[in-house]
């Protein structure tokens, strides 16, 4: 009696999953739908992040630094500027180059009273296709900071996303990039797995606002290997 286990030929299909039609429209939408979501909430949806340097003391410079050394912190997914201004604000040595998917988002990080392009430097830019160094010198980057951004971009194209981001840091022992992000088990993984039809591959779901999210790191594991 043969003990393997039977071929699945026609394997059963996840119900939670969005339909082909509807992933490629979010694709193709996504800017817009992210420059929607800008325009609805402005600059009162997030709050100022001054906890960062709590986390990260890294971002500003370190102890010892001479009065008048820059220290340039790159910023990818800024939105309208919770992290930039609280950061610059800390120490006027810190120079934040910072850019975004949405171009709105970046219109009004440029609105913000206390823009200054002396100490900002805000760019519109898909990180996934567009060279970085186009808008930030290469090798130039103290310190990169993600928050919340890799949850934004399709698993398939993480990886192409972070060697752009890489091009632009320092090659020093002493640069660093710091993630904030999901995690698997937390809350927001528990709050997406239980709605229905917004499943686009495992572990990455649609918001209903057509912006996406990954329920967890794991969301790596959709992208194939070439």
């Amino acid at each position: 009696m043969s003990t393997q286990q039977p071929v699945e030929i026609y394997p059963k299909s996840d119900p939670n999953l969005i339909s082909p039609f509807l992933i490629a429209k979010l694709e193709k939408e996504a800017q817009r739908n992210w420059d929607i979501f800008y325009k609805n909430n402005q600059e009162k949806f997030f709050k100022d992040r001054h906890y960062l340097t709590r986390e990260f003391p890294e971002l500003l410079p370190p102890p010892g630094a001479a009065p008048e050394a820059k220290h340039f912190v790159f910023e990818v997914g800024c939105g309208v500027g919770n992290s930039v201004y609280p950061l610059v604000n800390l120490d006027s040595r810190v120079f934040v180059h910072c850019c975004d998917f949405s171009p709105r988002a970046v219109e009004l990080v440029k609105k913000h009273a206390e823009y200054d392009p002396e100490r900002v430097n805000a760019f519109q830019c898909d990180i996934t296709q567009q060279d970085l160094t186009a808008n930030i010198p290469s090798g130039s980057v103290d310190s990169i900071l993600m928050v919340f951004v890799l949850s934004a971009i399709s698993p398939e194209k993480m990886v192409a996303a972070v060697k752009n981001c890489s091009r632009v840091l320092r090659r020093s022992p002493s640069a660093r990039v710091f993630v904030r992000d999901y995690a698997c088990g937390d809350l927001a993984q528990e709050r997406l797995m239980g709605k229905k039809s917004r499943k686009i591959c495992e572990n990455f779901y649609a918001r209903g606002d057509g912006t996406v999210k990954p329920a967890c790191c794991s969301a790596m594991s959709c992208r194939q290997e070439q």
